[in-house]
């Protein structure tokens, strides 16, 4: 099994780099089980509107705001991340990296992601510490449009209503306009999803963690304003924690043969 940790100590890509510091890739089995979600043509809105922000990549969103570099197609304005940690046993590989500096629009002391690969899971701790009160998305995209969330507590879903949609995800800028068919979740307690590419991810419980899930991928078409010949190719996962200083997403992820 693998997985990558992007820090980017180096430069940030160029002007084709994309705002995804602290982004998650996980193989296994000889498959990728997660996606990245990021050939589109030039000439595609989701080029720039998804794939260029940071809700496209597994990562953290704070604020509902992608991280520098997404401002544009050709944006080359982000920051090298940090090695913090880089070791090796036997039986355990640990990488710890750290990316405040992608988000000087937020009060962040701390943008750090822990990473610990044994043979047959990855223990994921992504920790964050703000200096005023902020809203945390946990974003994860398994392969595999088919995800079934376990454990928590099933309400509202937009039925594909626009208005709905952008109620539950908070926003329809930086990617949020993207995802679609979208259900909300209230998790307290531990809970869980398995995607249908064999990734299965539990998540320790923390009170007042809300779980968004909805289309996202594919392609389509701009009219004006308007989206036409929308197709999708995948989900997107939130794990939502609003109102906090200081917080911790604690994800074991398994992938089944």
């Amino acid at each position: 099994h693998a997985a990558h940790l992007v820090h980017r100590q180096t430069q940030h890509g160029g002007r084709f780099g994309h705002a995804d510091k602290l982004n998650l890739y996980l193989c296994g089995f000889g498959r990728r089980v997660t996606v990245d979600d990021d050939r589109y043509s030039v000439e595609s809105p989701l080029r720039l509107g998804w794939a260029k922000q940071t809700l496209a990549h597994n990562t953290v969103v704070v604020n509902y705001r992608s991280q520098l570099g997404a401002e544009s197609l050709y944006d080359a304005g982000g920051q090298p991340g940090t090695l913090l940690l880089f070791d090796r046993t036997p039986f355990l590989s640990v990488a710890e990296a750290d990316a405040r500096n992608d988000y000087p629009m937020a009060p962040l002391a701390v943008y750090r992601r822990c990473i610990v690969l044994a043979d047959t899971y990855a223990l994921d701790i992504f920790t964050l510490v703000a200096t005023r009160a902020i809203t945390a998305d946990w974003v994860f995209h398994g392969a595999g449009k088919d995800v079934e969330v376990l454990h928590a507590i099933l309400g509202e879903r937009s039925l594909n209503n626009e208005m709905v949609e952008n109620s539950l995800l908070g926003s329809d800028k930086h990617g949020y306009r993207w995802i679609d068919d979208v259900s909300s979740y209230t998790a307290n307690e531990q809970w869980s999803a398995t995607w249908s590419s064999g990734l299965h991810t539990i998540m320790m419980g923390q009170p007042d963690t809300r779980v968004l899930l909805g289309r996202s991928g594919g392609e389509a078409s701009l009219i004006g304003d308007r989206i036409d010949n929308r197709t999708h190719t995948t989900s997107t996962l939130i794990a939502r924690r609003a109102n906090v200083l200081d917080t911790r997403f604690v994800a074991l992820h398994e992938i089944l043969s």
